[in-house]
């Protein structure tokens, strides 16, 4: 007599329009850090940059538009300091 294994439910993740941009600019240009800075229903802006390389970008995703604009490029700070130059920038706005 055989004996029925019980069937093990897949779970399926779903991942938000601002997982999406994310890793796919994660993959694209090679970032290996990244932090939102801001999000809503019509933009995501996210702070991207390297671990060992003083390299950062402030990037902002359009959604409606499927476009990335390239708004802050940084070669001197840690990403770390990008990240708090960016939020102290924006707090003055």
């Amino acid at each position: 007599m055989e004996t029925k294994k019980p069937v093990e439910k897949k779970e399926t993740k779903t991942v938000s329009k601002s997982e999406k941009s994310i890793n796919l600019l994660l993959k694209n240009r090679g970032f290996d850090k990244h932090q939102i800075i801001s999000e809503n229903t019509k933009e995501l802006t996210v702070a991207f940059g390297y671990e060992k390389h003083n390299h950062s970008e402030l990037i902002i995703h359009n959604f409606s538009k499927k476009t990335n604009e390239t708004v802050i490029v940084d070669g001197e700070a840690s990403f770390d300091e990008f990240v708090v130059k960016v939020k102290e920038y924006l707090k003055k706005d």
